[in-house]
């Protein structure tokens, strides 16, 4: 095998693979949203709320105005793979009070922040075969500086699925060393080795035809050189190096609940609100 490097074309696979994620995940149906009223917007809505129905291609807009989306979802979860939710309500800015901020209550309590940095929700086995109250508070965000302005947004995705937790660790694993080599000089034998790994892990991909079981399968694979490609290198010169490959695992929790910049967000938030 060469070690010429194709960058386009692993982008290409990082991207199919990071799609491979969402295979068979479905719409989210009976959606509905309200604009909120009240001054105080501490507490989801009141049992009068005029609620009204929405679907995925709609939009919402305003300037430093709520509005609350609802719907219901039915679990199926385990340890071994919980239910996913995918929400993509809108943009979120850089900063300065520009784009979308919202915080989803679950069963009437707040668990976290949704944005688009945040455009995923866990659902453990302790919701196992329950169908869940999903209530998300939505800002509408300023114009971030500049003359005063209404923000637009779309409802572009509201999806369950299941985890797939195998696929996205090998798409997070995959994704970084992708992204790592260009990084890399060409005198240092840490990128051909990073190469070599890309290519081997990738090779058993077949995306035209491969089912969600065959994926699953290759991820596994993928895993395992992986695995081993750390596991040989860890005792080398080379370890400092290995930080971008390991900090994608560590860094996980960060897309739950319990994410620190999760709970900066919905805390700041809920303050807004007060």
């Amino acid at each position: 095998m060469t070690e010429e490097f194709n960058q386009r074309k692993a982008n290409q696979q990082v991207r199919l693979l990071h799609q491979a994620i969402y295979a068979g995940f479905t719409d989210i149906e009976g959606m509905s949203i309200w604009h909120e009223t009240r001054a105080d917007h501490r507490d989801v809505p009141p049992a009068d709320a005029d609620w009204q129905p929405v679907k995925i291609g709609d939009k919402w807009s305003g300037r430093d105005d709520y509005y609350w989306l609802r719907f219901k979802v039915q679990v199926h979860a385990s340890e071994a793979s919980q239910t996913v939710l995918r929400l993509d309500l809108g943009r979120t800015g850089e900063g300065n009070n520009s784009g979308f901020e919202s915080l989803l209550f679950l069963n009437g309590k707040a668990r976290q922040a949704v944005d688009s940095n945040h455009e995923e929700v866990f659902l453990g086995p302790e919701y196992d075969g329950q169908t869940v109250d999903i209530q998300i508070m939505m800002w509408t965000g300023l114009e971030g500086g500049g003359p005063k302005k209404s923000q637009h947004y779309v409802f572009t995705t509201a999806q369950r699925g299941p985890e797939r937790r195998t696929v996205r660790k090998a798409y997070r694993y995959l994704s970084n060393i992708v992204n790592l080599i260009p990084e890399l000089s060409e005198d240092n034998p840490l990128r051909y080795s990073y190469i070599r790994l890309v290519k081997h892990a990738f090779k058993g991909f077949f995306w035209a035809t491969a089912t969600p079981a065959e994926t699953e399968k290759n991820a596994e694979h993928a895993l395992a050189l992986i695995d081993d490609f750390i596991a040989k290198h860890q005792t080398r010169s080379w370890t400092l190096l290995l930080t971008p490959l390991v900090k994608p695992t560590l860094m996980w929790p960060g897309c739950g609940a319990t994410g620190t910049r999760v709970k900066r967000r919905a805390a700041r938030l809920r303050r807004r609100c007060a």
